[in-house]
């Protein structure tokens, strides 16, 4: 499963292209925008949204395999095909729309079940878990929600606050510590446990050579 952040930029308002990604690298450049009833592609609009993102080797892989899987639906589509450079199109290659993807991630995380046993059919449910073999549904969210998961994961295994924010492409770093002032309260706490652990061994093993 490609990364929630990236996934996000790609494929919701900031369209990635293929012209985008090169040796690695995302290039965040333009947003895609309802003028009327169309929609077009235009510079994005601050300094912190314009910005380069290293892929991790997995987005790459499973890159490389939707090219692929692109380009075969493009044969199938023959003339039908609208030519353009997008990422992630319907079957004829329209870029996608974003209410549409965040119904089709809905539906896909409503019968996803975590855990349990695999030939369990989860016919016995209740408040989101299955009776029988203890597997579990994944929380309905939004695509955008998925940008959420990944900010408060990174923030979570300790990436810098700082790293995150230009990840996220805020303006200011006090948006991102104001928006997940949470996640850093629970990393404070476990930094607290990680002094008082140190401090507990040091005192243990100066009482062992005292003895």
């Amino acid at each position: 499963m490609m990364r929630p952040a990236l996934l996000d930029t790609l494929s919701d308002h900031r369209l990635g292209q293929w012209a985008d990604i090169r040796a690695g690298r995302l290039a965040i450049r333009h947003a895609l925008q309802i003028v009327g009833k169309r929609r077009e592609l235009v510079e994005v609009k601050s300094r912190e949204s314009h910005r380069t993102l290293t892929l991790p080797a997995v987005v790459v892989r499973r890159l490389e395999h939707h090219r692929a899987a692109q380009a075969a639906r493009r044969l199938a589509a023959g003339k039908d095909w609208q030519k353009s450079d997008f990422v992630f199109t319907t079957g004829v290659g329209r870029p996608l729309d974003g209410m549409l993807v965040t119904r089709d991630l809905k539906r896909i995380l409503a019968r996803t079940w975590m855990g349990g046993r695999t030939e369990c059919k989860h016919a016995k449910a209740r408040e989101q878990a299955c009776l029988e073999c203890g597997a579990t549904r994944l929380p309905i969210v939004s695509l955008h929600g998925l940008r959420h998961s990944c900010a408060s994961l990174l923030l979570a295994a300790g990436v810098p606050i700082r790293d995150v924010s230009e990840l996220l492409g805020h303006s200011d770093v006090r948006l991102t510590l104001s928006s997940y002032a949470h996640v850093l309260d629970e990393n404070r706490a476990k930094l607290a446990g990680t002094i008082d652990r140190v401090f507990d061994s040091q005192s243990d093993s100066q009482a062992v050579g005292n003895r």
